[in-house]
């Protein structure tokens, strides 16, 4: 009876103060409202996301399939589609909030993942205010370790005609590619040998020209002679010999140990007959400043893949930005003994012109290493450390020893 009374009482209250109220109500619907939408769209950060993307894999309807995303403690990342790796790279959390996932690799994408874990967003560019953002609904989140045990049962079935398929085409491309080489070596030696016969007779104002021609031809080559990264281009084992086999190269030192004000030079004779894996042995001169030093002998480590006795490893080279990015079919040399220790290969710039510049070694724990393979990454801007000169006739080697037997520069020869 009492209850029933205070119902009675409170609804005479409502009834009389009602006007104002039907105000109040409404305004405290809408911030609710607002409250919830707000709650809805807060993400995970900092930290917390952190731990909570390293702990788990998060599976997510990718229109229609089911995507894993599985994010390593060492910044790499892999996205499973039905048991296998369909993408990789390397992830780092971005954003003023840290709530923002970049993703490096297969593609540069950012993703947020909301608090209720019901749902991650996709966008391309955090600075667009505009930027459209793909909400995908989460369809589970397992802990790492209980989806690698999943990974471990997925036993792969292929069936033995598919296997078959995939050997012959394999023997077929091998077989088309040893074809392609054999015909290209055959190429290589025509063109050398008509090189030869032009060397021998007398050069015309005419034959000049036709020279210049052939220079310019060997600077439009196809990028079959050349290992390609994302900005960068180098030549080959095979461009090497084409270009430089027979000729004088000099080098222009650019950098520390060997800068401008030094006038640091190398020159060196490429000799192919004279190359014994992995070392081509010639004649080696080099100066700082004045005095030169004369090398009988000496042997330029030239590292390549692939390789005819075994006793170097594939060289990839790996690009300076996206790191697990490598490409095999490398040149690597070895300057040593002289002051200059580091490892270089060639680059073909985008102004047509070929200058050594430096590599770095790369070693076991970092992301691009592997056992079965010798693996250098290429340096920020591909700076060129080393300027190249070809000279098809020895002259400048003549006036070298010239000015030794003169006496007018000091020479100091030494036997490898």
């Amino acid at each position: 009876m009492k209850k029933l009374l205070g119902i009675l009482v409170l609804g005479l209250i409502l009834f009389v103060v009602q006007p104002a109220n039907v105000l109040k109500a409404d305004l405290a619907s809408d911030i609710l409202k607002k409250t919830q939408e707000l709650a809805e769209k807060q993400k995970i950060k900092g930290k917390k996301l952190n731990e909570f993307i390293t702990n788990n894999v998060i599976t997510v309807d990718y229109e229609g399939e089911e995507r894993s995303y599985k994010f390593n403690t060492d910044i790499t990342y892999e996205v499973y589609v039905g048991g296998k790796i369909a993408e990789e790279g390397t992830w780092a959390i971005k954003g003023l909030t840290m709530s923002s996932i970049k993703l490096t690799g297969h593609q540069d994408i950012y993703i947020q993942i909301y608090k209720n874990k019901e749902r991650i967003s996709s966008l391309t560019n955090l600075k667009k205010k505009n930027d459209s953002q793909t909400n995908r609904k989460i369809l589970k989140i397992s802990s790492s370790s209980n989806f690698e045990k999943q990974l471990a049962q997925i036993e792969p079935e292929e069936p033995k005609a598919l296997k078959q398929k995939k050997k012959e085409e394999k023997q077929k491309t091998l077989e088309q590619k040893k074809k392609e080489l054999e015909e290209r070596k055959q190429r290589l030696a025509e063109k050398r040998k008509a090189l030869e016969q032009k060397k021998e007779k007398k050069q015309t104002n005419e034959q000049k020209e036709e020279k210049k021609q052939i220079s310019k031809q060997k600077k439009k080559r196809t990028s079959e002679q050349f290992v390609a990264l994302q900005n960068s281009k180098y030549i080959t084992f095979d461009e090497f010999k084409y270009l430089f086999d027979g000729n004088i190269i000099e080098l222009n030192f650019l950098s520390p140990p060997f800068n401008n004000s030094t006038k640091g030079r190398g020159i060196f004779k490429v000799d192919m007959s004279k190359y014994k894996n992995p070392d081509l042995y010639t004649d080696f001169y080099w100066t700082v400043g004045n005095d030169w030093h004369f090398i009988e002998g000496y042997p330029v480590p030239i590292f390549v893949e692939p390789t005819h006795d075994g006793k170097v490893k594939k060289v990839y080279l790996c690009d300076n930005v996206l790191k697990m990015v490598c490409v095999p079919g490398g040149m690597v040399l070895l300057f040593h003994q002289i002051g200059y220790d580091e490892y270089v290969t060639i680059l073909y710039t985008k102004q047509g012109e070929y200058v050594f510049t430096p590599v770095a070694e790369v070693l076991r724990g970092d992301i691009s290493y592997s056992d079965n393979r010798s693996t250098f990454r290429s340096q920020e801007y591909d700076k060129p450390y080393i300027g190249i000169t070809t000279h098809l006739d020895n002259k400048i080697v003549d006036k070298i020893e010239n000015a030794c037997k003169t006496g007018s520069k000091k020479c100091e020869r030494i036997k490898w």
